[in-house]
């Protein structure tokens, strides 16, 4: 996204660099429920094309922000998840995420996933009734290292994930972006999208699976075709968390707990009026 009207995320978003990773790694991690990271996999990589992949003692890691500079990925599939997890010193690796993406679409029911490393490729293999071989190229980075602002929210909503995929979904037959509005008395979460001739809304209401607590009336805007990639996490997770502030980005968590952390951040479209 670009343009006048748009906030990037960069504003937010200290940066340093860091180094190369270092030459040679061994390690072997064995999962026996491909889902986890194949979903979190496909979901991210609807938003970022080459990133930086960290694996260390306690599990495989993402932080990276998408193209534009409007959203951020922030993921982290625990060591814990893993029936096998052995790694001889941390490793840091660039990756094209449409290409794991790719091999992990191809894992069947049943099927588990070792995954190793050879010096400068990744080696996935699928194992079930047959035995399936792929190794990719990782890269050097020579990029910079995103660290995940602080940023400091007024309120949290928990709902189904799901509800939140729908109301996007709702919003989608407006071609323009999402305004998101938390209102208190009755405590509820709207989603609208309209133009010059047409209205879209849904309303997310309290109840025994949504916790909304409010004081005040907030409300953002933001970019529709982003938030229908980040509510594909509903792949990952049935819960989410929302954290929200007037005119502010917007935090989305899925969690699985002790399995995986996978939210984004994503910057407030600014009208050119505002």
């Amino acid at each position: 996204l670009s343009g006048d009207n748009k906030v990037g995320f960069w504003q937010y978003l200290p940066k340093t660099s860091y180094p190369k990773y270092l030459g040679d790694r061994n390690m072997k991690l064995l999962l026996n429920d491909v889902s986890y990271l194949k979903s979190s996999i496909e979901v991210i990589s609807g938003l970022i094309i080459e990133t930086r992949l960290s694996i260390t003692k306690e599990g495989m890691s993402i932080i990276s922000n998408d193209p534009a500079n409007v959203a951020m990925v922030i993921f982290k599939i625990f060591s814990s998840t893993f029936i096998t997890y052995e790694l001889e010193k941390p490793i840091e690796v660039g990756i094209r995420l449409k290409d794991i993406s790719d091999i992990l679409r191809k894992a069947r029911d049943g099927d588990t996933l070792t995954i190793g490393y050879e010096e400068p490729k990744l080696i996935f293999t699928l194992k079930g009734k047959t035995l399936r071989n792929f190794k990719i190229n990782t890269s050097d980075i020579e990029d910079k290292e995103y660290k995940i602002p602080n940023l400091q929210f007024d309120y949290e909503i928990k709902t189904k994930s799901n509800l939140v995929k729908d109301a996007i979904d709702t919003c989608d037959i407006i071609k323009d972006d999402v305004g998101v509005r938390l209102v208190g008395n009755p405590q509820q979460l709207k989603f609208q999208s309209e133009d010059s001739n047409n209205e879209a809304n849904d309303t997310i209401k309290s109840d025994k699976d949504t916790e909304i607590k409010t004081e005040k009336e907030v409300k953002v805007k933001l970019s529709k075709e982003y938030m229908k990639h980040i509510v594909e996490g509903s792949k990952v997770s049935d819960d989410v968390k929302i954290h929200i502030k007037d005119d502010y980005p917007i935090k989305v968590d899925y969690i699985v707990p002790d399995k995986i952390d996978l939210s984004f951040i994503l910057a407030p479209r600014i009208d050119k009026d505002d």
